[in-house]
């Protein structure tokens, strides 16, 4: 053996028994419950699930040091380097200002997050010499490429499986290595159904990852209106997983201002089994659900106070009073539910409060706004009534 192969840093190091036995630190999270440090997998999800809002909604809690989504702990910030091969600059810088101001109360200008909007091959020595650059200048926690297709290697066939591997883990192996986390957006194909990374649309995905969060659709999505009802499966080859519902409102897009109408507004709570999960029904009610149940309860019982059917609702479907109170206003916005000052008894004595009752819902129906059939109303001629389980999962 020349001295020149024994003094090279072997690529396949033997690591001995007494090194196995060493003790070995817990595993740390980039963001608690979501996504360790250093980790690497896809962000998937079928067209319109809203990757990139939730992806960024988390990059910029990362950079913040805030709660993802206002549900997952990040306990240090950490710098981003999020690459955005969608839209360009402008679409990215406004959807991060959104995010900051809006969800976390933030200034975007003071967090350590950096955006790129050049796309190329990830496996050019191009792309991996800035890639370097990029991390010795910043050095982040965590790399964005939304979304895979824009920066997938040419000439690598998207079903081989063995040739997208390797690259992935050239890609993801030096990250790693330095504790940075890697994020990929990638979309679901067509076919199939369920929350698995086999419905990722370009093979290797599934035996690479080592974390992931896979999104879909709870009920049809508002799009005009900006609502979206998700449900999210987290997973990692380190710790296990969960599953989450997601309402995410992204606000309606006023034409004339060129502007979303109203802030971003976004809720998180635990779905599917397990001691930490929601019982009874709340894992089955998406917001219009919600919706549905309030406008029900008020019309069987006009006349009580807002605090009186809240109470009802949560523990008919022992559901949290923020999905209820969000439901709320947005029936209170559309005048689907008004309110006037009455006298109510309350512990034996008359007091004046707001008491609620329905709107005019043939003109919200005629305006789109009413979020399924009332309790006696008839169907729309021209549509089958949707059943009370529409929607639900």
């Amino acid at each position: 053996m020349s001295p020149t192969t024994r003094d090279r840093a072997p690529r396949f190091p033997l690591i001995s028994p007494a090194e196995l036995a060493q003790p070995v630190e817990p595993v740390e999270f980039l963001i608690d419950g979501l996504w360790p440090a250093g980790s690497f997998g896809p962000w998937g999800g079928p067209k319109k699930s809203l990757k990139t809002h939730c992806a960024s909604l988390a990059a910029v809690a990362v950079a913040g040091g805030v709660p993802a989504l206002g549900r997952w702990p990040v306990r240090r910030a950490r710098p981003v380097i999020y690459y955005g091969g969608e839209g360009g600059r402008d679409l990215h810088a406004r959807r991060f200002q959104r995010i900051a101001t809006e969800v976390y109360g933030l200034d975007l200008g003071d967090l350590p997050l950096y955006l790129v909007t050049g796309v190329g091959p990830f496996d050019t020595k191009e792309f991996r010499h800035e890639l370097a650059e990029h991390c010795e200048a910043v050095e982040p926690g965590l790399v964005v490429l939304d979304s895979l297709y824009n920066y997938h290697p040419a000439g690598i066939e998207v079903g081989n499986l063995y040739d997208r591997g390797r690259v992935l883990s050239d890609l993801s192996h030096p990250l790693a290595e330095a504790g940075v986390a890697l994020w990929v957006l990638d979309h679901f194909n067509k076919n199939g159904a369920g929350l698995d990374l086999d419905r990722l649309a370009q093979a290797g995905m599934a035996a690479w990852a080592d974390s992931w969060v896979l999104l879909d659709h709870r009920s049809t999505p508002d799009v005009a209106e900006g609502r979206f009802a998700l449900r999210a499966e987290v997973g990692s080859r380190q710790w296990g997983g969960a599953g989450w519902d997601i309402d995410l409102d992204i606000g309606r897009f006023d034409l004339e201002q060129g502007a979303h109408a109203s802030p971003i507004k976004v809720s998180v709570e635990r779905s599917g089994s397990g001691a930490s999960a929601p019982s009874g029904r709340e894992r089955l009610l998406t917001r219009d659900d919600v919706m549905r149940e309030i406008v029900a309860a008020v019309t069987a019982r006009p006349g009580r106070t807002k605090s009186a059917y809240m109470s009802d609702i949560v523990d008919e479907f022992r559901t949290s009073k923020a999905r209820v109170a969000d439901a709320w206003e947005v029936l209170t916005e559309d005048r689907l539910l008004v309110s006037v000052k009455a006298q109510v008894d309350e512990g034996g004595r008359p007091v004046t409060r707001a008491v609620w009752e329905v709107g005019d819902a043939r003109v919200r129906r005629r305006e789109g706004k009413l979020p399924g059939k009332l309790p006696g109303e008839p169907a729309p001629r021209s549509a089958k009534a949707p059943s009370r389980r529409e929607g639900r999962t």
